[in-house]
């Protein structure tokens, strides 16, 4: 149950090759694209550089700092470890020369565990980040790796952006696995694509604020 436009409910996330290639598959609209974060992202680092003088964003060197680190509870099973990070920055965007700035500050709490190991799981856990071709957000995207050591099961963050005025916009957002199976029977069909469904592309939707 979703309200992100490329994760509709019932979609799901298919690979064969152990996450080097996924698709994503929407059977209510019976179509499937290829979920290419890596393309996504040089998309929008691409438009990000090129609209010039019309719009323009920059941040700072992002600050991480880790406040807490503890034995977690039981998640789907599976024993985890407790981390709490707060990661900061500034935002300057002009668009047509008038311009904003914010501070941002995020508070993200994290799960996880290291006892699963299944080749799949690199689709969440590359070593390499990847990049937009724009410096300063490939930097703020990197800030957020190798936080934790194993595999997220539930992270809770808190984003807090704040401009000149002092007004300020906290966004909340929550990930939990919340069933788990790896002894699963799971038949070979699955991974295929069904008969009749349309090949689209991946479409990613433009949000202001932090990305």
């Amino acid at each position: 149950d979703s309200a992100n436009p490329m994760l509709k409910p019932g979609a799901y996330l298919i690979t064969k090759d152990g996450g080097q290639t996924i698709f994503l598959v929407d059977p209510k609209e019976k179509t499937y694209a290829e979920w290419d974060v890596q393309a996504m992202l040089g998309a929008a680092g691409a438009m990000m550089s090129g609209m010039g003088p019309v719009l323009k964003i920059e941040f700072t060197e992002p600050r991480v700092e880790k406040l807490l680190e503890e034995a977690g509870p039981a998640i789907a099973g599976l024993p985890t470890r407790h981390y709490r990070y707060r990661t900061s920055y500034t935002m300057k965007m002009k668009v047509l020369g008038m311009g904003n700035e914010s501070s941002v500050v995020s508070e993200e709490d994290i799960w996880a565990t290291d006892q699963l190991q299944d080749a799949a799981l690199s689709v969440w856990l590359r070593s390499d980040p990847p990049r937009t071709g724009n410096e300063q957000l490939d930097k703020l995207i990197a800030s957020g790796r190798g936080k934790v050591a194993g595999f997220p099961l539930k992270m809770v963050t808190a984003s807090t952006s704040t401009n000149k005025k002092n007004k300020q916009t906290t966004t909340r957002t929550t990930m939990e696995v919340t069933e788990l199976d790896t002894n699963a029977n799971v038949p070979g069909s699955s991974f295929e694509i069904p008969a009749g469904y349309e090949k689209t592309e991946m479409m990613m939707p433009v949000q202001g604020g932090r990305p």
